[in-house]
């Protein structure tokens, strides 16, 4: 068909931007449908992969050259694609095991014994399995490019957290915050970067603290594509609990997983409030403490009221960065709304009434500018 020169044909998507199933050869925003390779102008073209499409481009007959302006993805029944945390296995007899949603039961899939890996943009040579076992977070698609029932190509994104703590955009180099280490992005032959939606950005587009998922080559030099997100959700931590050894909180009624690299070097109570940084994922990585509040969380552990020439009060706090802290409570000091001008009737206030002594437990409160604390929650 033509239409103001725009024709279409139909086939299988065999490779895309470098990566490809077949070995068949496929430079950067290009993709390979059937025989014939187009340059692309339609963005992430890597989900095609595997896929049957009908595609619509413009021919340029002077070059010889075709520009995919649309693609659309057919019926495309033997493609299968997973999240990696819903993989349970790959058995002995070569059985893909997938729970459902709720993971109340499982389906299986199987794999042909010569399956063609590609994880991070290129053909593995490990066995599968040690490549499974491996895997973090990202998704898995398996193909079965003959219709035999077996599956023949397996496609895995994985992708680790990335929290920007500095980014040197002259050299191209980002560090992380999360777990230290940093990537030289002018070190791959492939990189790609993109925001949420998978629009194509740069560099340029990243700033400290944000929240990125990387899939890195596992040769660490031909492939890597990093994915920003600005995902955030504000509010409390409502309840904590422990699902398979991750920690899942509840925050505004919904529930989130929190990473385990931030939990290493961050503290996360029921009562915590602010603003919690998200991956591509919905996993929390990152969070900006009591920017809903404007108060710190931390756990009293003590409280002891001195005299001298005058009462003082000093309460000894472990601080969600991990460190114990002491520090002397301001005159005029707000607790639970009422400000107290009396350092023992402050600490009458933060007395157990029925103990008559301090519990142990979590607070919030602010420090004035001479590094004091001026208001308790």
């Amino acid at each position: 068909s033509l239409y103001h020169s725009i024709k279409s044909e139909e086939g299988y998507v065999r490779a895309a931007n470098t990566v490809s199933l077949d070995g068949v050869s496929c430079a950067e925003d290009q993709i390979v449908i059937g025989d014939n390779t187009y340059q692309s102008e339609v963005g992430y073209t890597e989900g095609f992969l595997g896929t049957e499409v009908k595609v619509f481009y413009r021919f340029q007959k002077e070059n010889d050259i075709r520009n995919a302006v649309l693609i659309i993805e057919k019926d495309n029944s033997n493609v299968r694609d997973f999240e990696i945390k819903k993989i349970s296995g790959l058995d002995t007899s070569y059985k893909l095991n997938v729970w459902n949603d709720d993971e109340t039961k499982q389906s299986s899939y199987s794999i042909d014994r010569g399956v063609t890996v590609i994880k991070n943009g290129i053909t593995e040579e490990k066995d599968i399995r040690t490549i499974f076992d491996s895997l973090t977070n990202g998704t898995v698609r398996i193909v079965d490019a003959d219709n035999n029932g077996s599956y023949e190509y397996c496609i895995i994104k994985d992708y680790v957290p990335f929290v920007v703590n500095y980014i040197n955009s002259s050299s191209g180099v980002i560090y992380d915050g999360l777990k230290g280490g940093s990537y030289n992005l002018e070190a791959y032959d492939f990189m790609r970067i993109y925001d949420g939606t998978f629009n194509e950005t740069t560099v340029y587009a990243l700033s400290q603290n944000d929240v990125l998922s990387v899939a890195e080559s596992s040769d660490k030099k031909s492939y890597i594509e990093i994915v920003s997100s600005a995902k955030t959700i504000s509010g409390t931590v409502d309840s904590i609990k422990n699902i398979n050894g991750e920690t899942i909180v509840e925050i505004n009624g919904a529930e989130y997983e929190v990473n385990k690299l931030f939990l290493e070097k961050n503290s996360i109570y029921a009562g915590s409030d602010g603003s919690f940084k998200l991956d591509m994922f919905d996993t929390i990585v990152a969070f900006d403490q009591s920017s809903v509040s404007g108060l710190k969380l931390g756990l009293l552990v003590n409280a002891v009221c001195e005299d001298f020439f005058d009462s003082y009060l000093k309460l000894k706090i472990f601080g969600s960065d991990g460190k114990m802290g002491a520090y002397t409570v301001s005159d005029g000091v707000k607790i639970d709304e009422v400000n107290y001008n009396d350092a023992r009737k402050a600490f009458a206030a933060l007395k157990n009434t029925e103990k008559e002594k301090i519990d142990v437990g979590i607070i919030r409160y602010s420090l004035n500018s001479d590094g004091k604390i001026d208001c308790i929650d």
